[in-house]
């Protein structure tokens, strides 16, 4: 479960840093290997309708990349806390994965150089984020551990009480200004 824990604590973590409101989390016994967690932000009105990228504006786009951060962070926090303690990455990651693909895709459509460009500044500000408040994610990962499913505010107490998370702003990468496609709310929801 500790696996599990710094995982949906990486997303709790860079989310907070981010500057997203984070619903709620847990971490179960179920799923496949055993073992399965979930995080739920909350989503703005205007990302709960379909829209075309080129209506959205600037605040929009950092919001949608801040969300992309997020969604890859789990699998950054993941993978640090493996080789933190000698352990293999074995977990089952396919709905992060499909997450981050749908919010990949929807910020640049099918051009593979800019979808490289902005997962390249997408794992630089989670591994970032991740590595300055690594305190602050084990206290989180043992909160999940211990509680199971943490509301938003118990969530923010541990937060605070680890001593807060440094929030920076993540630029957004220059290739994200020109791109147009469609969003809807469904590609919003994490998993």
């Amino acid at each position: 479960m500790a696996i599990t824990a710094h995982h949906e604590a990486g997303h709790i973590v860079t989310s907070l840093a981010m500057g997203h409101e984070v619903v709620c989390a847990w971490v179960d016994l179920r799923g496949r290997d055993g073992l399965y967690g979930c995080y739920e932000l909350a989503v703005p009105p205007w990302a709960q309708e379909p829209m075309r990228h080129a209506d959205v504006d600037l605040d929009k786009a950092r919001y949608l990349y801040g969300r992309l951060v997020v969604a890859w962070a789990g699998l950054v926090a993941e993978e640090e806390f493996c080789d933190r303690n000698g352990l293999d990455v074995t977990q089952d990651t396919d709905s992060d994965q499909d997450h981050f693909v749908s919010l990949l895709t929807l910020l640049v459509g099918n051009d593979d150089e800019t979808a490289r460009l902005v997962l390249s500044a997408a794992t630089a500000c989670a591994e970032e984020i991740l590595g300055s408040n690594w305190a602050v994610v084990e206290s989180v990962a043992e909160a999940l551990a211990r509680w199971g499913d943490p509301a938003g505010q118990r969530i923010c107490e541990v937060v605070s009480g680890a001593g807060g998370v440094r929030m920076e702003p993540a630029p957004l990468p220059a290739p994200l200004a020109a791109l147009t496609t469609t969003v809807s709310d469904n590609v919003l929801r994490a998993h």
